[in-house]
């Protein structure tokens, strides 16, 4: 088996690349990202890509990005356990109350270049031949493939009653003043950023980081709907469950949408 690598795309002779690495480019590649592929005939040479737009951005979006993906990590929850440390207990029951701890203890290394494909490729529609359900559709190594959101809930593993739970970017991140009650008294100055938070809340959010809501970007601010997660992460009853699927779902989707700079996990 080969393994798939970083390599700048194969291209049509005569044909320029279009950069949309360029701030005024956003609003095009938002467009396009709308558009489904799956409408329009192959016109590229590389058999990774089936438009030129998946192409060019991989080349000038993607690969422009000095380390392409984030490493692999995942959390050890026996080290934790073995710390006989009160919070990090607290953590983790809270995290296996919310469903969300045999996700963050997922070890399994990735291939960048798939990851690159992927985010290069990938487009959130809907499926008519399904009940229209909403459907996520990419390439891998030029081949096409798609997944439903049900099936997504039934490869993560969760229960029956995940789609019904809040869906967390339904609401818009939440502001400053909205996330006070992660700091003490003195420090909330700092609230929206990583410095200052309650022990607990700080190791949530270095968790987080690195498995539910991966960033390379900014570390010094608590990134967007993390502020929401970490709401829902409040000891009962100001916390509560959350669909878990809907959240990974849409932070694949928000991290591709949101800017021309993707962020990739």
């Amino acid at each position: 088996m080969v393994t798939p690598a970083i390599q700048i795309p194969v291209r049509q002779a005569g044909v320029e690349i279009v950069s949309y690495y360029n701030t005024e480019m956003t609003a095009a590649a938002r467009l396009l990202r709308r558009q489904s592929p799956l409408d329009v005939p192959k016109d590229t040479v590389d058999y990774r890509f089936h438009t030129r737009f998946q192409q060019d951005f991989y080349q000038t979006i993607i690969l422009a990005k000095a380390g392409i993906a984030s490493e692999a990590q995942w959390v050890d929850w026996t080290h934790m356990a073995n710390l006989g440390h009160e919070i990090c207990d607290e953590v983790a029951q809270m995290c296996e109350d919310r469903h969300i701890k045999d996700i963050m203890g997922f070890q399994h290394d990735w291939n960048k270049e798939v990851i690159a494909q992927f985010y290069a490729t990938v487009y959130f529609g809907h499926d008519p031949e399904n009940g229209n359900k909403r459907t996520i559709y990419w390439m891998t190594e030029g081949h096409h493939y798609q997944c439903s959101y049900t099936s997504v809930c039934r490869y993560l593993r969760l229960d029956d009653q995940d789609v019904n739970r809040p869906m967390l970017h339904y609401d818009l991140p939440l502001s400053a003043d909205q996330v006070r009650f992660m700091y003490p008294r003195d420090r909330i100055g700092n609230a929206g950023k990583v410095m200052g938070l309650y022990t607990y809340y700080s190791i949530l959010n270095r968790l987080f980081r690195t498995t539910l809501t991966p960033r390379d970007g900014n570390p010094s601010d608590i990134s967007a709907h993390a502020k929401n997660l970490m709401s829902r992460m409040q000891p009962d009853p100001r916390g509560g469950d959350f669909s878990v699927a809907d959240f990974i779902w849409e932070e694949i989707k928000h991290r591709y949408t949101a800017r021309q700079e993707v962020y990739l996990v």
